[in-house]
């Protein structure tokens, strides 16, 4: 008689959280992601004319609270657990959003982008445990429009 031993390592071994990443670019077909057009102006501030599409990837934000409070006058807005103190140096700035205690209003995953004050929104799996962001610096230690950007959840 042969055992398998396949359905023990199933059990056994904890499986991988799957990535969720924001798209490079709007408009996007980006399933699982519902496009806001206008949110609240005072939580996603932008206040130039709409540029053209597409609209490369600027950056992220994360929400404590369902993806309505993207709406809301003041949402829930995160400050990242790293990266956000002190000048960033070259070549380039990780900011991440420590998710693993879990709030009773759940996490949100918002996706800028440059020249629009579209974003869009996904709610995050209870599963998720950090969001992070990657943000091109320059030689001046500032965050700079040119170079490789990058956002998600895992």
């Amino acid at each position: 008689m042969r055992l398998s031993l396949l359905p023990l390592l199933l059990i056994a071994t904890p499986l991988a959280a799957q990535e969720i990443t924001c798209p490079r670019t709007l408009p996007a077909n980006a399933p699982g992601f519902t496009l806001v057009a206008r949110p609240s102006p005072t939580g996603f501030p932008y206040r130039a004319a709409e540029l053209p599409p597409p609209r490369p990837f600027s950056g992220i934000s994360v929400i404590d609270g369902p993806e309505s409070d993207v709406m809301a006058q003041a949402p829930g807005t995160l400050m990242p657990d790293t990266g956000a103190r002190g000048r960033p140096t070259p070549p380039s700035l990780r900011q991440s959003w420590d998710i693993s205690r879990r709030s009773p209003r759940g996490y949100v995953l918002v996706c800028q982008y440059a020249g629009t004050a579209a974003v869009l929104v996904r709610a995050l799996p209870p599963r998720a445990r950090e969001c992070h962001q990657s943000l091109p610096v320059n030689a001046r230690g500032e965050i700079s429009d040119n170079g490789p950007r990058s956002g998600g959840c895992r």
